[in-house]
């Protein structure tokens, strides 16, 4: 089982649950909240989502500290952030959005489908290599803020090898 830590809103935070536990996969999702983050710091997260602005969580410290243990960070680079939380050279850290330059990105829309992109070879949770490529992503009513979570959806499929 796999214990991955998501930074954002309610909603975002139910539609990537409903897409990734109704498969049967070996992962289990945690909201991190600032109603959440002081009950939490004792977890082992294998991946960190940060989907939303940090400051909040209000309790810095905690999030840093649950961050230097993890093994993957997976941010929205679209977000201003605070760099100082990207600084760890143990962390693997993907990036997705909408810009250029992110690990993940946008090539092209649709009223029911999205073209991802994979423009930099990443390391799965078995070490196995997901080289650059291209994915589909179908569903119906895609919405800006909507496809943030499903780039968040895919990433965390490709890493823990999760069933579609």
């Amino acid at each position: 089982m796999y214990f991955i830590g998501i930074v954002a809103d309610c909603k975002d935070f139910e539609f990537i649950k409903k897409e990734l536990i109704k498969k049967n996969n070996p992962i289990q999702l945690i909201q991190i909240n600032k109603k959440t983050i002081n009950n939490i710091k004792n977890i082992k997260f294998d991946s960190i989502v940060v989907c939303t602005q940090l400051d909040k969580l209000e309790r810095q410290d905690i999030f840093n500290y649950i961050i230097k243990n993890c093994k993957y960070l997976i941010i929205n680079s679209d977000l201003k952030l605070n760099n100082s939380i990207i600084k760890n050279d143990k962390i693997k850290t993907i990036t997705y959005g909408l810009n250029q330059k992110a690990t993940v990105t946008v090539s092209s829309i649709t009223e029911d489908r999205v073209m991802a992109c994979l423009q930099r070879n990443i390391e799965d949770i078995n070490n196995n290599i997901i080289e650059v490529q291209e994915f589909i992503i179908e569903d119906h009513n895609i919405t800006n803020k909507k496809i943030y979570s499903m780039l968040v959806v895919l990433i965390i499929q490709q890493l823990y090898n999760c069933k579609k």
